[in-house]
């Protein structure tokens, strides 16, 4: 079944307003094109790469696709590619704010997408990573550009 975005985001339950910081990982529907061209997508954990100025200013954050670190996927990507993953543990995460991950994940910079701070999947809070990590990932990003 193929489903317009708008009606996609308008499927995902809303969670209110909750205050959102770079570095926070949520999990989130994030949206993927099936093999048939149609839209779908996958309930996983995702990362804040934007700004807090927008984060707390505006309705949507800007975040960027995490999964299960497995090497073959990434030994598959170019090189230019493989250099905008990032692998995090829960040593990644600030242990004062993580409830932790439950897999050693890759941070897939290059895997990006703007969603309302409303449809973050029942508004599930994982953590937040330490401002080296976020510092890292922020200037990784800037080269996307």
């Amino acid at each position: 079944m193929t489903i317009s975005l708008m009606n996609f985001l308008n499927r995902i339950p809303e969670i209110g307003g909750c205050p959102m910081e770079q570095g926070e990982i949520w999990t989130a529907p994030f949206p993927y094109f099936d093999e048939d061209g149609g839209l779908k997508y996958k309930h996983r954990p995702v990362l804040i790469i934007s700004g807090d100025t927008m984060n707390n200013n505006g309705r949507d954050v800007v975040v960027c696709q995490i999964s299960r670190f497995e090497l073959k996927r990434v030994s598959a990507l170019s090189p230019q590619l493989r250099e905008m993953v990032r692998v995090i543990k829960n040593d990644d995460l600030d242990p004062n704010t993580s409830r932790g991950l439950r897999n050693v994940s890759m941070i897939k910079l290059f895997k990006l997408f703007t969603m309302p701070k409303t449809k973050l999947r029942n508004g599930r809070y994982i953590g937040k990573l330490k401002e080296g990590v976020i510092t890292e990932l922020a200037e990784k990003t800037r080269e996307l550009f």
